[in-house]
């Protein structure tokens, strides 16, 4: 990645052939945020935590990886705020509010649907 530091670069490279490695990243995906095994795993285990439950609006990112916790976050009411692929989009973050779209979570928690139904954040 240009512009950070040498020690920075070369951390990423080994963690990134750890994940590879280890089989939990899918080869190839180096510089990316890829789904990993457990991801449905680690969002029921993100559920579970007291600050989430508590949580009226959570923020993800649309990385697959994240989709899981986006299902959820609708599932249970939250109001999901989720920035665009790269912030590309002249208004970069989604609302997203699941009593607005219907009862479909899974289907909203999918990036390009959520592109698609998603209120543009205007700031």
């Amino acid at each position: 990645m240009s512009g950070e530091p040498a020690d920075k670069a070369a951390i990423r490279d080994r963690v990134w052939a750890a994940l590879e490695q280890a089989r939990v990243v899918p080869v190839g995906v180096y510089g990316h945020i890829p789904d990993f095994t457990g991801s449905e795993r680690a969002a029921r285990r993100l559920a579970e935590l007291a600050q989430w439950r508590q949580a009226r609006t959570v923020k993800a990112n649309p990385d697959r990886a994240q989709q899981p916790v986006r299902a959820l976050a609708l599932a249970a009411g939250k109001l999901l705020f989720m920035a665009v692929p790269r912030l590309a989009e002249p208004h970069p973050f989604l609302w997203l509010d699941l009593a607005a779209l219907g009862e479909e979570p899974e289907r909203y928690a999918d990036r390009s649907a959520a592109a698609q139904e998603g209120a543009a954040d205007t700031g």
